[in-house]
């Protein structure tokens, strides 16, 4: 059976905080279940603020995710501008031309006429 990662590392901390609670409670004479406790208290500490941490790892994450979103639609949005005003141009241009074309067709004809 394989554990994962963050299992075996939190199983780890509560071995390592009751085999140190137990020899630091067996020096000092006090009985093993009052050094389990200990072991328990100094896990749930280290297992809270690795949890904390891993939450401010998380929201680091989502936020940079956020302003690389914003950046990416800024520059989608200065694109699709730009892309607009140059349809607009390339519009203007073409109504210039179809009028000139019109205004020296109508010209000539009146010549030939």
């Amino acid at each position: 059976m394989h554990l994962p990662l963050r299992l075996s590392v939190d199983l780890f901390m509560l071995a390592l905080g009751a085999a140190l609670s137990y020899w630091i409670g067996a020096k000092n004479g006090q009985v093993i279940h009052q050094a389990l406790a200990i072991g328990a208290v100094v896990f749930v500490r280290l297992w809270e603020r690795r949890k904390q941490q891993t939450a401010e790892q998380k929201e680091e994450r989502r936020e940079k995710r956020r302003q690389r979103r914003l950046r990416r639609d800024e520059r989608e949005k200065k694109g699709a501008e730009r892309r607009a005003n140059e349809e607009k141009q390339r519009a203007e241009e073409e109504r210039e031309r179809v009028k000139e074309d019109y205004e020296h067709h109508e010209g000539s004809g009146a010549v030939h006429a």
